[in-house]
């Protein structure tokens, strides 16, 4: 009886149309969680990048004037979606890096999963476990049967405003319009300038 209970339970949550973020208890350390969903033009909550998952940053404000940064929640690690997803952005990393961005990935795993995780597939860019939910709830994504984070992302400029977001992201679908706005964000290359013709000397000259 009880197991029926529980199911029901999550079917309800599954199947609701409204997604509340639940505030969050300030604590030091902890990010504050977002009473609506951030869009367009807000700036980016900050959190923290833990350990060596994070070389380049110890939190997100750290990019700050420095690269874009794509924030990527998904909703658990070594399922085929998340795979295919996080393999796709190491594919491409080295193109990104030519555009000036940086990926952090979240999930509500555990440190040690993501860990694992990004050890595994040799994911080049910081990995993040979010066992507490409190980066989820500052980004306002979606539980999944109120459990896993929905697969989410968002375009953070390096003045740390979002300025692309994506609440239903699809892996095959989403990827040409996510790179398009990357792509926008990316520092302008100048056309070269074509290199001044030298005079051929004629053998009159010689």
């Amino acid at each position: 009886m009880r197991g029926k209970q529980i199911r029901r339970t999550l079917l309800a949550i599954a199947s609701s149309a409204t997604w509340v973020c639940t505030a969050l208890i300030g604590r030091p350390g902890m990010v504050q969680a977002a009473e609506v969903e951030l869009k367009i033009n807000d700036k980016a909550p900050d959190f923290a990048i833990p350990g060596p998952e994070g070389p380049e940053a110890a939190h997100l404000s750290d990019y700050q004037g420095k690269k874009n940064v794509l924030v990527a929640f998904y909703p658990k690690a070594f399922t085929p979606g998340c795979t295919k997803e996080m393999c796709g952005y190491r594919d491409d990393f080295e193109k990104l890096q030519s555009q000036e961005l940086a990926i952090v990935a979240v999930s509500v795993d555990k440190q040690t999963e993501s860990d694992r995780f990004k050890g595994e597939y040799k994911l080049p860019f910081s990995v993040v476990g979010d066992p507490k939910g409190e980066i989820v709830a500052a980004y306002c994504v979606k539980r999944m049967m109120g459990l896993f984070a929905n697969r989410e992302v968002f375009l953070v400029d390096k003045e740390g405003v979002i300025r692309y977001v994506d609440k239903a992201y699809d892996v095959v679908k989403g990827l040409d319009p996510l790179y398009k706005a990357i792509a926008g964000l990316a520092p302008k290359k100048e056309p070269e300038k074509p290199a001044p013709e030298t005079e051929k000397q004629t053998s009159a000259e010689k």
